[in-house]
């Protein structure tokens, strides 16, 4: 494993629906997550990107805990809302204004999930709290939710929206007009 690793330049954690804890897809996950903490420890930039479960199982591998809170966003598109964090992430920085404002105003990210770390919950978490910074969050009307983070030193972006699912499948997307 450590041979194949050598040879990625960096992994992404996919959507599905397993455990967070004790799936093939948390232990796989869990090896890939050590080995980019280590990389990035010596100086070298191993991103990690986490989509849907992907973003719930760095949350758990980083804070050691499942602080996931039911939801109801099960498809459903929302804006994003962002924080005065996302203007100089690595994530954002170089989109263009036009486009962050569209992102913010017209319901763009198709959410697909039950569950998801709570705003509340992730400021509780020392952990997340000094491992991520929120780029943007959502709420599903009652509960504000991070959708998207950014690992404050190296690793990790994980981000709850599901960025390939296309919303427009008969009519071209906003953003592209």
């Amino acid at each position: 494993m450590m041979k194949f690793t050598s040879l990625l330049m960096e992994v992404l954690f996919p959507g599905g629906g397993v455990s967070l804890k004790t799936s093939e897809y948390s232990r796989v996950a869990r090896i890939f997550y050590k080995k980019a903490l280590k990389t990035n420890d010596k100086g070298d930039y191993f991103p990690v990107w986490g989509t849907c479960l992907g973003h719930q199982e760095l949350t758990y591998l980083t804070s050691g805990k499942n602080l996931l809170v039911k939801l109801k966003t099960e498809n459903i598109s929302l804006p994003l809302n962002f924080t005065t964090a996302a203007k100089d992430s690595r994530m954002f920085q170089n989109f263009p204004d036009d486009l962050l404002q569209k992102l913010a105003t017209e319901p763009l990210t198709a959410h697909f999930h039950k569950r998801s770390v709570s705003i509340k919950n992730f400021r509780k978490n020392e952990k997340l709290t000094n491992f991520y910074k929120v780029l943007t969050t959502n709420t599903d009307g009652k509960i504000e939710f991070a959708s998207t983070m950014e690992g404050a030193e190296s690793v990790g972006a994980p981000e709850v929206e599901h960025p390939g699912e296309k919303k427009y499948l008969e009519e071209p997307a906003p953003f592209s007009q």
